[in-house]
């Protein structure tokens, strides 16, 4: 564990090797989505916990939530779906969703 100092800069190894990255998405008509993402590294130690979140509050993300599924020690697929059946399907250009993948170790 870090013990933070006035003047220390965040790097990988200060922040236990946590990965993070913002996505764009976009997709047409669909109720949900799923891609593949990648960390770029490969973290060690047991599964990463993995949290995403949909970093917009456009109109067509409203009632859409979004997880991590099939989280590997390389990657996992985000999950993207709408929360109300009763909604219609909409088109997704460039949201961004934010991920971030930490060691449980």
């Amino acid at each position: 564990m870090t013990t933070w100092q006035t003047g220390m800069r965040q790097t990988p190894a200060r922040l236990n090797d946590v990965v993070y990255r913002t996505e764009l998405i976009s997709f047409t008509s669909l109720t949900s989505f799923t891609v593949a993402i990648n960390f770029g590294v490969t973290i060690t130690g047991t599964l990463p916990q993995v949290f995403t979140e949909i970093s917009s509050g456009a109109n067509v993300t409203a009632r859409w939530d979004s997880r991590a599924i099939g989280v590997t020690a390389t990657g996992f697929s985000l999950f993207l779906f709408i929360t109300d059946a009763a909604n219609p399907a909409v088109t997704w250009a460039s949201v961004p969703v934010i991920w971030r993948a930490y060691p449980t170790s």
